[in-house]
């Protein structure tokens, strides 16, 4: 396949948002369970899925919407700061602009979560499409979210880069090339099992396959 887009996943794979994650999701156990109950195992499980998703399965007892939003308000107030690119995720999506790849998200945050970080880092201009949860019916590993931003680049020849087996496995179901990217060693067994077609350990090792094409 001749790739001419990449897709990312956005947390943990091209964005470093496991402290703000992690602190929105500490202030939820201090508030309605305890903080010892947020585990090194909880903390695993909270990276990927979508909020929704964890926070249902986490407080049961506790209205899901309302707690989204409270965690949503607490990462936006008190954890942006934290959330930077992961190490040389800007060099990447300079080269790929520069050479002509076609780029963006699918993910299980929301649009209109993704797009102020974008915009803090002066980041927004190097990606062409944006689908995140409100834009799409079903969740990773479901394919629907990368289907829908081939749809708006208009090819299929895509690459899909994630840090779970959720987007390994939305990338397979989907029929593109998937490339993990390894960034919490908790998450690496399990993200091999799903059998990416690359293994990354540094997002410009990318650059280097894409060279080779």
């Amino acid at each position: 396949m001749n790739i001419k887009a990449v897709l990312f996943d956005f947390d943990g794979t091209f964005m470093d948002t496991e402290p703000a994650i992690f602190a929105a999701y500490s202030h939820l156990f201090r508030t309605y369970r305890t903080i010892e109950e947020f585990t090194p195992e909880k903390k695993v499980s909270v990276l990927g899925p979508s909020l929704e998703v964890m926070i249902g399965k986490y407080f049961p007892d506790h209205d899901t919407a309302k707690l989204v939003d409270e965690y949503r308000v607490y990462q936006r107030t008190f954890a942006m700061d934290t959330i930077v690119p992961m190490e040389h995720a800007e060099t990447l999506a300079a080269w790929l602009r520069a050479n002509g790849y076609k780029t963006g998200f699918v993910s299980s945050r929301r649009h209109d979560s993704m797009m102020p970080i974008l915009e803090k880092l002066q980041m927004q201009d190097y990606f062409d499409v944006i689908v995140g949860r409100e834009d799409i019916t079903h969740e990773k590993p479901h394919p629907e979210g990368i289907q829908r931003a081939m749809e708006l680049l208009g090819t299929k020849d895509v690459m899909y880069v994630g840090d779970s087996p959720s987007d390994i496995l939305a990338g397979k179901n989907a029929g593109v090339i998937t490339a993990a990217y390894i960034t919490n060693e908790g998450k690496r067994a399990a993200v091999l099992e799903t059998e990416p077609d690359i293994v990354l350990d540094d997002l410009l090792q990318l650059k280097e396959y894409l060279l080779k094409q």
